[in-house]
């Protein structure tokens, strides 16, 4: 792991850190809940019951940190919005990665979408022909300036009109209205934003225009050289981000309306802030490091409680030396090594005594779980560092289980997480679920 994407890593969950601070001093005798679902019409459950699985299209490019693919799994803050959706609509999910964003976001409406739902598209009136767009979840996204690190020839919007100005072929708005305020510019055009910046240091082009300050800080704070700065907004027209849903498929868009409508501020505030979508995001200049008042916040946070559940393997348990270890231990340690935290390891016998931690405030932090299974007002979550799927284990000489639908009219053992469940009931109605604190139990 290089020491730009560890840096990354680490400021995601200081970030995390103080919202958990805060939220762990907050009112005492909270109430355990699951996430809120959603009450549909009759028409409705039968199409959900007719669609068991939403084809769900991932830019695999870099739309970072909104989506992209990454290590064979989608990733950003549009994957976690939808799961969010997801569990609270009961369906099932299924990703796909796709490269070309023109053809599959602006195709023609009379072109086939081969997804059901995109994740991250601008709300903008060239969408609404092709799509159904949601309620925005990201909001006030900024066209930002870059420029070479120490070049006096850029210091902002007063400068493109003699200038060339490299901008991504994909995001035609973008160009269309740079065009028409720089109309002196000579624009010349990239794939993507990392060979934008290339040819921007390498002098075929004087200044960059980028989609978004958290992206452009993204971007550049994985360069190997520190060579470009962030200039900042330099007053173009904002961006708003939502899910985008097939035009012919009403249904679905009436369910997700439904699912989205229960999600609280408080939830996209916390997810946002996951991705560093936060105050941050205002900032006009890439962080390259944990700052000297992060540090001193660090250094004045007191011993901080880690639960971890002992029998969750590969990710949590105890070794044969009586000491934490997995996944997750593994991820403690690099980030006490990158903070100086203080911790200490608090085990627990399963999900449900970490759970019940939780909501008693015995613990400050998890060491691994995940977003959908705990009130968003006792925890935030920071940005995922592993994924597993979700499987089923049947017994050697028991009946033939090939797949989900092999356990209608069964009883099936779950663990007793409040996302699995929500989406396994929608899923399986008329299958009976036993929620259990850990696999072995299972």
């Amino acid at each position: 792991m290089g020491s730009r994407t560890r840096l990354r890593i680490v400021l995601s969950m200081f970030r995390t850190l103080l919202i958990l601070c805060m939220l762990m001093c907050g009112a005492v005798g909270a109430q355990a809940r699951a996430p809120g679902s959603v009450a549909l019409a009759p028409s409705e459950v039968a199409w959900r019951q007719a669609h068991p699985v939403i084809q769900v299209g991932v830019y695999a490019g870099d739309f970072v940190p909104f989506e992209t693919w990454r290590g064979g799994q989608p990733e950003g803050l549009g994957v976690d919005y939808a799961r969010l959706l997801a569990g609270r609509a009961g369906l099932q999910l299924e990703f796909r990665p796709y490269n070309d964003w023109v053809s599959v976001a602006l195709g023609g409406s009379n072109e086939s979408m081969p997804y059901d739902m995109l994740l991250t598209q601008p709300v903008i009136p060239q969408r609404l022909d092709r799509f159904h767009m949601l309620r925005p979840f990201v909001l006030g996204q900024q066209v930002v300036l870059v420029a070479r690190k120490g070049d006096l020839q850029i210091r902002g919007a007063g400068d493109l009109n003699t200038a060339r100005v490299v901008l991504e072929r994909k995001f035609q708005v973008v160009s269309r209205v740079v065009h028409d305020e720089f109309p002196g510019a000579t624009l010349v055009y990239a794939e993507d934003g990392a060979q934008a910046l290339d040819m921007l240091t390498r002098g075929e082009a004087d200044a960059y225009v980028g989609v978004t300050a958290a992206r452009m800080r993204t971007l550049v704070q994985q360069r190997q050289t520190d060579d470009v700065s962030i200039l900042g907004p330099f007053g173009l027209p904002t961006f708003e981000f939502a899910p985008a849903v097939r035009r012919d498929l009403n249904e679905l868009t009436s369910i997700l309306r439904k699912a989205e409508a229960t999600i609280t501020e408080r939830e996209l505030v916390q997810l946002r802030a996951r991705w560093g979508l936060d105050d941050h995001d205002r900032l006009p200049f890439a962080h390259a490091g944990i700052s000297a008042a992060e540090r001193q916040r660090l250094a004045g946070l007191p011993v901080l409680r880690i639960g971890y559940e002992v029998d969750r393997y590969p990710y949590s348990f105890i070794n044969r030396k009586g000491a934490f270890d997995g996944i997750a231990a593994d991820y403690i340690n690099i980030l006490q090594k990158q903070t100086g935290l203080r911790v200490q390891l608090v085990p627990a016998q399963d999900w449900g005594s970490l759970e019940r931690m939780v909501l008693a405030h015995e613990i400050d932090l998890i060491a691994a779980g995940s977003s959908e299974d705990i009130d968003s007002s006792e925890m935030g979550f920071s940005q995922p560092y592993e994924y597993f799927p979700e499987v089923i284990v049947a017994r050697m000489q028991g009946p033939p289980i090939a797949g989900p639908k092999d356990l209608v009219g069964r009883t099936v053992s779950v663990r007793d997480e409040a996302g699995v469940l929500s989406r396994l009931r929608a899923m399986l109605p008329r299958t009976r679920l036993l929620a259990v604190g850990s696999n072995e139990r299972g």
